[in-house]
């Protein structure tokens, strides 16, 4: 395997999966193969930002994380940790407000919007 550059995570209903982007290019998906399936099924459904139809091959995260959770599929995706760190935001900052909420999926939705919201600010 290469070395990491861009560790994204895809929660499904089957399972989440770590999706990885090497330098090299490319993305290589890692976790339960219902999930794998799944989450490249939603893919083949999609085109990516130029109009080429996605695959692990030329999957990018910016694609990713744009067209391969579309509402109802039950996928989230999770960007890097250091993307927050790029945005100035620490752990201490994030645990909080993760800590406040009580069900694991609730968790992960919420910090996907975090996510979201730096993304928009930044």
């Amino acid at each position: 395997m290469s070395q990491r550059t861009d560790l994204y995570t895809a929660v499904t209903p089957f399972g989440a999966i770590a999706v990885e982007f090497p330098e090299e290019g490319g993305s290589i998906f890692t976790g339960p193969i219902e999930a794998v399936e799944y989450v490249q099924s939603i893919m083949a459904r999609n085109c990516n930002s130029m109009g080429i139809a996605m695959t692990i091959m030329n999957l990018e995260p910016s694609d990713f994380v744009g067209f391969c959770q579309p509402q109802g599929s039950g996928i989230i995706v999770i960007e890097p940790f250091d993307s927050l760190l790029a945005h100035g935001v620490s752990a201490d900052d994030v645990a909080p407000v993760l800590d406040s909420v009580d069900r694991p999926i609730e968790r992960i939705r919420k910090a996907k919007d975090i996510f979201d919201s730096l993304r928009t600010v930044g």
